[in-house]
């Protein structure tokens, strides 16, 4: 609450000032100069046909179709619901590098 009154006081008295118009003109700010080479990114001609590429398509699932739904339904019926399961998978997913 403090800070509220003091950020009504200065409101109160810049605008009080502007009413009466300010006895010492404040000289105009001038903008701080352009900083030159402080930050870079230059992007590979690689990089850019892989962006365009990507915008372009989506990407491509590693699974067919088949092994999608054997997986949704393995899923479904409860076979990922115990510890030895899950670790398992996670064992798998360690060795394969994603995490």
């Amino acid at each position: 609450m403090h800070l509220n009154k003091i950020a009504a006081e200065i409101a109160r008295t810049d605008a009080l000032q502007r009413a009466q118009g300010s006895a010492s003109p404040q000289a105009p700010v001038e903008p701080a100069p352009a900083v030159r080479g402080a930050d870079a990114v230059q992007i590979s001609d690689a990089g850019l046909a892989l962006a365009s590429d990507g915008a372009a398509k989506p990407a491509a699932s590693s699974l067919d179709p088949s092994r999608t739904d054997q997986i949704r339904s393995s899923i479904l019926s409860g076979a990922y619901n115990s510890l030895e399961m899950a670790d398992q998978v996670a064992r798998a997913v360690i060795r394969s590098g994603d995490l």
